[in-house]
């Protein structure tokens, strides 16, 4: 029986859930791999398992248990899974389980919430299979620093963080990853900064560029147009604003962060990065601008690219999905086969995760050293 762990920083994940609810993605539990368990649960054994805790996951043979314990309802989980829960006949406990053959090779971040989305004061914590992978290793990073600049269209100031690894002080000016969802930069370079430390891939800062939010009433019926990130991020969706976002990444955001930092601009150490609309960001960032990047780590793809006819494919791309986000697999890989079918390079793994954070802090530790090899 395993409970819920430590509790990790993924404020991301409510945008990611409000940016599936619209602009045409998919959420990721449609068509899940797992099935809800009909049969109920003795109120004893979840009163058991949960102990002194008010929430818990654990696994039973083929189901993974989700509980809450609260007086009142309805209550959700969302995060690599996404179900309602339902209440134990007149207790204080409310449950949900789900079927599924492989929960001991999964790896997921749960929380869980009174409302159908989460919000910024969920606490998401991870739970893993016996035989899952472990989480990368995380190590201080030399340097974190946020600065303001003006965002994309004259529109609101945008943050942009960047993380530089251990030590570099001595390494001249450092290759660097551009992160869609910069908000993730800090935990990113923290795995980097372990990486370096163990000889795993050279060091290399990673230059978080924070998303625009949603400027909408979320009380009110979901406005596509109002999903900054989505518009910024979705190439055809909004194509003004994709190409302006994609322009001031490049021409104000990167020359502004090698004018304050050791970072080079130079095109084979420059990767784009990105997960979810992110992940479709980094996709579209490498196909149409490969002069400018390298390399694109496009994980979880929500809207596969197009890529055209007579388009060269010149930078190398790295895809990552996961068995628990079957739609977000299926577009991840058909990224792939159109940048394959174009002429260009594509590495695909496939992890038994969901559509989270820890799913793609491991394809980082997966991908770093072979994107930013030791010389």
């Amino acid at each position: 029986m395993s409970l819920l762990g430590r509790n990790v920083c993924v404020g991301a994940i409510v945008a990611l859930v409000w940016g599936m609810c619209g602009a045409g993605v998919a959420v990721a539990q449609v068509g899940a791999a797992y099935s809800v368990v009909e049969e109920g649960i003795d109120a004893g054994v979840v009163d058991e398992a949960l102990g002194d805790s008010p929430e818990g996951i654990w696994l039973d043979g083929d189901v993974l248990w989700f509980a809450k314990r609260a007086a009142e309802g309805p209550w959700w989980v969302s995060g690599g899974v996404s179900a309602e829960l339902a209440r134990i006949g007149e207790t204080d406990l409310w449950v949900v389980g789900l079927r599924w053959d492989r929960w001991d090779e999964a790896f997921l971040t749960a929380g869980f919430h009174g409302t159908p989305f989460p919000s910024m004061d969920t606490e998401f914590r991870p739970w893993r299979g016996e035989r899952a992978p472990p989480s990368p290793e995380r190590a201080e990073p030399g340097l974190v620093e946020t600065f303001e600049i003006a965002g994309p269209m004259g529109v609101k100031d945008r943050s942009i963080t960047v993380v530089l690894p251990p030590g570099y002080e001595g390494m001249g000016t450092l290759p660097a990853l551009v992160l869609a969802d910069g908000q993730s930069a800090e935990d990113w370079g923290a795995v980097v900064a372990s990486m370096v430390l163990e000889g795993r891939c050279a060091g290399f800062a990673v230059i978080g560029v924070h998303s625009g939010g949603y400027e909408g009433d979320r009380s009110e019926p979901y406005d596509p147009k109002l999903d900054v990130r989505a518009c910024e991020y979705l190439e055809g969706f909004d194509q003004a604003r994709f190409d302006a976002h994609l322009d001031w990444v490049i021409d104000r955001v990167l020359p502004e962060v090698a004018r304050r930092y050791p970072v080079s601009l130079a095109r084979e150490g420059l990767g784009v990065g990105g997960f979810s609309n992110g992940g479709a960001f980094a996709a579209s960032a490498g196909l149409r601008r490969g002069d400018v990047f390298g390399m694109s780590l496009a994980l979880s793809v929500g809207v596969p690219p197009e890529v055209g006819e007579d388009e060269e494919v010149r930078a190398r791309f790295y895809f990552a999905a996961g068995a628990l986000e079957p739609r977000f697999l299926e577009h991840t890989g058909i990224a792939r086969d159109r940048v394959v079918e174009g002429g260009g390079h594509a590495v695909f793994e496939t992890f038994v995760g969901g559509h989270d954070p820890e799913q793609w802090i491991l394809a980082l530790s997966r991908f770093g050293g072979a994107m930013y090899p030791v010389e």
